[in-house]
C-alpha cells in the first residue's frame, strides 16, 4: 500500500504525544478519534477562521493511505490545523488531569507536583516540550472551573 505524508504544523507537547501514541511516523486512520477528525476535516476542509491560525513551533508528520489522497487531496486549511490541534491539545488535557487525578485520588502520591512529574515521566515530555508550570496553571484553572 501507498502512503502520503502530511506535514502538520503543532505545539511541541502535541507532536511528542501523538509520536508516543500512534508512531512515529505518526499513522492515522479512521479507527482513533484524531485520525477521524483529520480525515473529515481533509474531507471538508472549513475556511471561516482562516485568519486566525495559532503560533505553532513544530511540524509532526502524519501518514495516511495513499487512496484517500486520491480521492480528496491532503491540504488543511488554517480553520482545519487550529481545529484539529486544539483537539489533540484539549484530549491531551483531558487525559492529563484524569491521570493526575487517580494518582491522587489513589494515593499514589497526596503531592501535585510528584503527580504532574510522574505524568511526564510517562508520557516521556522533556521539560521544554510541555513545561511543569503551564500544567499547573492548567490543574489550577480546571478545579476552579470545576468548584464554581
Amino acid at each position: 500500500m501507498e502512503y502520503l505524508e502530511l506535514s502538520v504544523p503543532t505545539k511541541p507537547y502535541i507532536k511528542r504525544y501523538m509520536e508516543n501514541t500512534y508512531s512515529d511516523p505518526i499513522y492515522l486512520t479512521r479507527r482513533e478519534n484524531p485520525g477521524s477528525l483529520l480525515f473529515l476535516l481533509l474531507e471538508r476542509s472549513p475556511h471561516e477562521n482562516d485568519k486566525r491560525v495559532g503560533a505553532y513551533s513544530v511540524t509532526m508528520k502524519i501518514t495516511l493511505s495513499s487512496k484517500f489522497y486520491h480521492r480528496k487531496g491532503a491540504a488543511l486549511s488554517p480553520t482545519s490545523l487550529t481545529i484539529f490541534n486544539n483537539f489533540l491539545e484539549e484530549n491531551i488535557k483531558n487525559i492529563m488531569q484524569a491521570y493526575i487525578k487517580a494518582l491522587m485520588e489513589n494515593k499514589v502520591t497526596d503531592k501535585k507536583a510528584k503527580a504532574i512529574n510522574t505524568f511526564l515521566e510517562k508520557n516521556s515530555f522533556p521539560p521544554d516540550t510541555f513545561p511543569f508550570e503551564t500544567i499547573k496553571k492548567h490543574l489550577y484553572r480546571y478545579e476552579k472551573s470545576i468548584k464554581n
